[in-house]
């Protein structure tokens, strides 16, 4: 109609993915009467602003690329829906994005808990962990460490002959790949339930870099307890590195109560074990004791069975 402010100006075929499939879509194009502002059918409704694939979808990629590799997720879709709905490539993407996002809403939200003024509850470095009556609150820290992607791989030569294996290498000659190091932590919340904290992105936030760890854990500690008068019983599960031990003396400023977890616990009286029993025999019968003290928090118990029913190969 001659009175509306806007115009028909084609359309284009766009495909939309869902968790169901993909289907075409022809997506209205409008234009104002002067020519000058243009804009289409979903992008004036809200819809699919970071590409053509649904809330959804985009959820389920991000939810077992937690688990999976890329290409694996790319196949797992392409059996639910009969179709290849996305690439590992695009699934990286979409994975990359909303990492952004997460990252950006963390860092935010962290810098407002530090800039309101509120400072950390006192922290007891002693706590009645075996007491039925003590309550704690659990704080788990652990490490993942994965190989650093390579920034730049060789193609292949044209030369080559299909049966002759490819090598790539890193640039500047090194052949050891470097590890990369990321801790994740939980913080047990105030009302039930964990809070994860891992860092963010680097320069993906509003204020154009991501809050470290440590800011992290302390605005987190804050939200959840600041407003508490007594002191927090907080206690930290953890493998026992001494990094870690570090990084809580630098958040809160004193030495928290630490507790080894019960995997690393039961790996390191193994390995010790293999070293003093005289035999695979021994040192099954010293571990099942030992454990069974430890399991329960009985550590004078199993020093006492350590030296009266063991003897020792390795004093």
């Amino acid at each position: 109609k001659k009175n509306e402010a806007v115009k028909c100006n084609g359309q284009s075929a766009v495909t939309i993915k869902t968790i169901h499939g993909k289907f075409g879509f022809p997506n209205q194009r409008f234009a104002d009467r002067s020519g000058q502002k243009c804009f289409d059918w979903l992008e004036y409704t809200g819809q699919f602003r970071d590409g053509y694939e649904s809330e959804r979808l985009r959820s389920r990629c991000c939810y077992y690329a937690n688990r999976m590799s890329y290409h694996e997720v790319s196949t797992l879709l392409k059996d639910e829906t009969g179709v290849l709905l996305l690439s590992g490539q695009r699934i990286h993407a979409i994975v990359y994005e909303e990492a952004k996002r997460l990252s950006a809403t963390q860092s935010s939200q962290a810098r407002a808990v530090l800039g309101s003024g509120k400072g950390l509850p006192a922290i007891n470095q002693e706590v009645a962990i075996y007491d039925a009556h003590t309550e704690e609150v659990l704080l788990f820290d652990d490490g993942i460490q994965v190989k650093k992607q390579k920034e730049h791989r060789e193609k292949p030569s044209a030369r080559l002959s299909t049966t002759e294996p490819v090598q790539e290498h890193e640039s500047g000659g090194n052949s050891s790949q470097e590890k990369v190091n990321t801790d994740v932590l939980m913080l047990q919340r105030s009302q039930g339930g964990f809070r994860y904290m891992m860092e963010g992105l680097e320069g993906e936030d509003a204020e154009g870099e991501a809050m470290s760890a440590e800011e992290l854990v302390k605005s987190a500690v804050i939200r959840e307890y600041g407003e508490r008068k007594e002191s927090l019983n907080l206690v930290a599960i953890t493998d026992g590195a001494r990094s870690i031990r570090l990084f809580f003396e630098r958040v809160f400023g004193v030495i928290i109560v630490l507790i080894l977890d019960w995997y690393h616990l039961e790996k390191k009286v193994w390995e010790l074990m293999s070293m003093i029993a005289w035999n695979k025999a021994e040192k099954e019968t010293h571990c099942r004791a030992l454990l069974a003290c430890l399991w329960q928090g009985n550590v004078d118990d199993a020093l006492t069975y350590l030296r009266t029913s063991v003897s020792a190969r390795n004093q």
